[in-house]
């Protein structure tokens, strides 16, 4: 005669990815983050929590910063000083075209 028991278990979770988004960890119906050392011991619903990625936009002049702002992922930075300028030399004349 075979008999099954059942015990709690402890389950290694995945690490999804998410282009732009920072995985933050799997959180219960609770909102509660459920941590891979969390004994399961009865059905549960997971949901993957994510928060989105920034950056930092340093717009230069040569080596003087004009303007440093933060930028979620998927947004255009965009600059609101002026116009940057560089002095003419003895050859040549210097018109701004953008930024790169």
């Amino acid at each position: 005669m075979l008999y099954a028991i059942w015990t709690d278990v402890t389950v290694k979770f995945p690490t999804p990815t998410r282009e732009g988004y920072d995985f933050s960890g799997w959180f219960n119906e609770a909102g509660q983050k459920v941590e891979e050392t969390t004994v399961i011991s009865e059905d549960i619903t997971l949901h993957a929590q994510w928060s989105i990625k920034s950056y930092t936009v340093t717009f230069k002049n040569g080596n003087d910063v004009l303007q440093e702002s933060k930028w979620e992922y998927n947004t255009t930075p965009t600059y609101n000083g002026a116009t940057p300028t560089k002095s003419k030399d003895d050859n040549y004349e210097y018109t701004f075209s953008g930024w790169t």
